[in-house]
């Protein structure tokens, strides 16, 4: 089954619940006050962002929208089981930014986000091609 084959509102509804799992996963993560409110705005401005940068490169905006749910919805799980570090790195960074807790657990996370995110963009480039193929 191809995405081009989903109609767009299925697409429409993952991006509005990759925008609610977002702010819901990384919203508790950040300290009150500036830090929290740019973690709010992050992803509206991203999508907004990459939307742009379609429309630029000649993509109908209607074929973003797969690829920006897909990398919604997958962004949260490149960090899962890893909150700990996370939450203790965003409250409480150790001299020059660096991470207190030990090289392993940052070495974990660092190779998880790297493989999720690796298959997140390369999903996302597929659904927008394939949707703006069949636009």
């Amino acid at each position: 089954m191809r995405a081009a084959h989903l109609p767009m509102s299925v697409w429409w509804v993952a991006l509005v619940v990759g925008v609610a799992v977002d702010l819901a996963f990384w919203l508790p993560l950040r300290p009150p006050g500036k830090a929290r409110w740019k973690a709010g705005t992050s992803a509206v401005t991203g999508l907004a962002f990459l939307v742009a940068v379609g429309v630029v490169g000649g993509y109908p905006p209607q074929a973003m929208v797969p690829g920006c749910a897909a990398l919604l919805l997958l962004w949260p799980l490149s960090v899962v089981g890893h909150r700990a570090v996370i939450r203790e790195w965003s409250l409480r960074p150790g001299p020059s930014g660096r991470v207190a807790a030990g090289r392993k657990a940052v070495a974990a996370l660092v190779v998880q986000m790297t493989l999720v995110m690796l298959v997140a963009v390369s999903m996302a480039v597929w659904l927008v091609e394939d949707a703006a193929s069949s636009v």
